[in-house]
């Protein structure tokens, strides 16, 4: 602050000016060494000050605006405190130099004072419940936590009551005060080394913004008790400090968000890779039963389709198994399946619905089409060598068609599709037999007027 008065002329100069004060209640807050400024050194220093001001100003408005609005959209609660806790900076560099005035013209003195105490009390304090839920989760237990919310909830409150305090108290509750503010930074500076034992990526960014905030504090108090000479840097270094933690931790803010970010797409990822795991045949990489209704819903859609099914069973796999043994039964299965997804194209579904029983569901197919994919999957079949089976493998295929499907006529097309596969058994395996002909539209819309259960 500043006060300006007309000193007497004197011939000799003025040597020594003396000021008195009576009644001062805020007794910590008094500036004890005052230096004397001529008119236009005085202009000079404040118009560089305003600049400096002016800057500061200017970030902590630009970096409250910008995380307010990114709280809007996104609604982390470490953006609220984040926003409650710049916008008591930037009330406080408003007030305490005065600059509030120049808003509220009216504001008493008293009234300025009061702002300019509470609202270094709750940036301050509001900047543990910031940090709290800025860093990781699973960090802090839970009474460290409601430690250090109790601590900080108390500091606002006796930030309050100490500005509003009549004289009489008000050096009780300053020391109240300053006490708690004493308990919160132990537990703070506990907290902040836990964090940063653990791990944590997003305490370095609070302990660099703390950092410019506790050298600022720094300078301003030995500036104030006279350890360090009354210079503009050190007597504004608290602004700055509350300035460059904003500025900083709205990057810290903006990579937190990233972060939360990636962990959600991540968390996204192994949904689904444990949802494709869970409809997936481990053995050969085909869709299993559990996944068949929900590829098959997919591929029919709400508008009828036209569609082929051909289910296929190795023969003779029981004995495959008993005479050289499960590992290599295993080995066929999977080269069938290799061999089913080589065959197939890209908009059909494979799957491996039993022991030995695979199917291949074919949208937009052809009635006339399904024998000959039939016969090209039994021959590929055919022809795949093992060392361990001499004699080779074979299958038994058996086809169905209905067009016009929708998702609520697959049991009926399975079950065409089931009986054709036991003529073909019954005929003798390791051949292909379709189902009846006479399964036509007319059939399929009678079938769909039935409406039978659905797959799965």
């Amino acid at each position: 602050g500043f006060a300006a008065f007309p000193l007497p002329r004197r011939a000799g100069g003025i040597a020594t000016l003396f000021i008195g004060y009576e009644d001062f209640a805020a007794q910590p807050a008094l500036v004890r060494k005052i230096n004397l400024a001529t008119q236009s050194a005085f202009t000079k220093r404040q118009q560089g000050l305003g600049w400096l001001y002016g800057i500061l100003v200017g970030i902590l408005v630009a970096v409250l605006c910008y995380n307010l609005t990114l709280y809007a959209v996104l609604g982390y609660r470490f953006q609220l405190y984040y926003c409650i806790m710049s916008f008591g900076f930037l009330v406080y560099t408003l007030s305490w130099p005065g600059f509030l005035l120049y808003l509220l013209p009216g504001l008493e003195m008293a009234a300025l004072t009061r702002t300019a105490f509470i609202a270094a009390g709750v940036g301050v304090s509001t900047g543990v419940f910031f940090f709290l839920r800025f860093v990781e989760r699973g960090l802090f237990t839970r009474l460290w936590v409601r430690l250090a919310e109790a601590l900080a909830g108390a500091a606002i409150v006796t930030a309050i009551l100490s500005a509003f305090a009549p004289a009489t108290l008000a050096g009780v509750l300053d020391l109240i005060y300053n006490f708690t503010l004493l308990l919160l930074a132990a537990v703070a500076i506990g907290l902040i080394l836990w964090a940063a034992i653990k791990g944590s990526r997003a305490v370095w960014f609070f302990v660099a913004a703390s950092g410019f905030l506790v050298t600022g504090g720094v300078m301003k108090i030995a500036s104030a008790t006279g350890f360090a000479a009354r210079q503009d840097l050190n007597d504004t270094g608290v602004f700055i400090g509350m300035a460059m933690e904003a500025l900083i931790l709205s990057i810290g803010v903006a990579d937190r968000i990233r972060q939360l970010r990636d962990e959600r797409n991540n968390a996204m990822q192994i949904q689904q890779r444990l949802a494709f795991e869970a409809g997936t045949d481990q053995l050969t990489g085909l869709t299993n039963r559990r996944g068949l209704a929900q590829r098959v819903e997919g591929c029919v859609g709400p508008a009828p389709r036209d569609v082929g099914l051909l289910l296929l069973d190795i023969d003779h796999f029981k004995q495959i198994n008993d005479t050289y043994g499960h590992p290599v039964g295993d080995k066929v299965l999977a080269k069938i399946g290799e061999t089913l997804t080589e065959i197939s194209r890209t908009s059909d579904v494979t799957a491996r619905v039993g022991g030995e029983e695979f199917l291949v569901f074919v949208p937009d197919a052809y009635a006339e089409e399904l024998p000959h994919i039939g016969e090209r999957i039994r021959r590929s079949v055919r022809a795949l060598t093992f060392a361990d089976i001499p004699e080779g493998i074979s299958v038994s295929v058996g086809t169905a068609f209905m067009a016009g499907m929708r998702a609520s006529d697959y049991e009926s097309l399975y079950q065409r599709a089931d009986a054709a596969l036991y003529r073909a058994k019954a005929g003798g395996r390791n051949r292909v037999e379709a189902s009846p002909a006479e399964m036509s539209q007319n059939s399929a819309a009678t079938s769909n007027e039935t409406s039978p259960p659905s797959a799965g």
